[in-house]
């Protein structure tokens, strides 16, 4: 993406690792006060349970749930009949990961970009971004209409 513009947009980045980097995740969706993206290409089945219940949780506040993942890996983790329910329940979507990145998470202010292999899932690590804003109204802009359209179908 390339804006032509006077000023140049920043951006903090944190290194995680390990249980910090699983932690951050929680911490995003609870902090999310309008919506929320989830798209998951592997994550260990404990925390992607917990990760559904939040967003659960973020249904019950009215906050918009974005929520996609790839069943393909994932299954691993979690029978293919969960997942379907879960998808069905958060009105989820299923996606096929060009880069195999685990899971990415943006309240459109902040984004998380996590890598956990299914082999050592202990062994991850993400990047957590700050000053996200700019970035974040064009992606959000695109998922609201994808949806619609979906939606108006």
């Amino acid at each position: 993406m390339y804006a032509s513009t006077k000023t140049i947009s920043r951006f903090n980045m944190i290194l995680l690792r390990g249980d910090r980097a699983y932690r951050a995740i929680m911490d995003l969706v609870e902090r999310a006060r309008r919506d929320l993206l989830a798209r998951i290409f592997y994550l260990p089945s404990q925390v992607l349970m917990e990760l559904v219940e939040r967003l659960r949780g973020l249904k019950q506040r009215n906050i918009q749930t974005y929520f996609y993942v790839d069943a393909r890996v994932l299954r691993r983790e979690v029978p293919l009949d969960q997942l379907e329910e879960m998808l069905k329940e958060l009105r989820g979507s299923t996606f096929t990961a060009l880069v195999p990145l685990s899971f990415i998470c943006a309240d459109f202010e902040r984004l998380l970009v996590l890598y956990a292999s299914p082999e050592n899932p202990s062994e991850c690590y993400g990047f957590l971004v700050h000053g996200f804003e700019e970035v974040g109204k064009i992606i959000r802009d695109q998922l609201v209409g994808e949806r619609a359209s979906l939606e108006s179908s």
